[in-house]
């Protein structure tokens, strides 16, 4: 198994993203576009469910 370490969000990591899929595009072309948007989906998706998982009930008062 291996570990999952949690940490604050960093600005640069937009950044440090966007660099790592320029060179990756520059190493596989074309092939790479559709495991980026797949990867990308699945992140969005996965970041979805953590919202929701984490978003506090709403009780009527």
């Amino acid at each position: 198994m291996r570990k999952m370490e949690v940490r604050p969000y960093e600005a640069q990591w937009a950044a440090l993203f966007r660099d790592e899929a320029l060179l990756l595009q520059r190493i596989f072309g074309d092939e790479i576009v559709e495991i980026l948007q797949l990867l990308t989906a699945i992140w969005l998706f996965a970041t979805t469910c953590v919202l929701i998982l984490m978003k506090p009930s709403i009780t009527a008062m």
